[in-house]
C-alpha cells in the first residue's frame, strides 16, 4: 500500500472510532431518558389511580343513605 492509502485508512479508522464513541454516548443518553420516562409513567399511573379511587369513594359517600344512630336509615 502507498503512503497516501495508509493515511486514508488511518483517517477512516479515526472517523469510525469517533462515530462509535458518539453512538455509544447517544445510546447511553437514550437509556437514561427511557428510565426517567418509565419512572414518570409509574408516578402518573399511581397518581391517576389514587385520584380515581378517591373520586369513586367520594361519589359513593355522597350517594350512600344516611344511617341514624341505630344503624337504621333516617326518614
Amino acid at each position: 500500500l502507498k503512503s497516501r492509502d495508509l493515511q486514508k485508512l488511518s483517517i477512516s479508522s479515526d472517523n469510525m472510532q469517533h462515530a462509535y464513541w458518539e453512538l455509544k454516548r447517544e445510546m447511553s443518553n437514550l437509556h437514561l431518558v427511557t428510565q426517567v420516562q418509565a419512572e414518570l409513567l409509574r408516578k402518573l399511573k399511581t397518581s391517576t389511580a389514587i385520584k380515581k379511587a378517591w373520586s369513586q369513594n367520594r361519589a359513593m359517600r355522597s350517594t350512600a343513605p344516611v344511617l341514624g344512630t341505630h344503624g337504621v336509615k333516617d326518614k
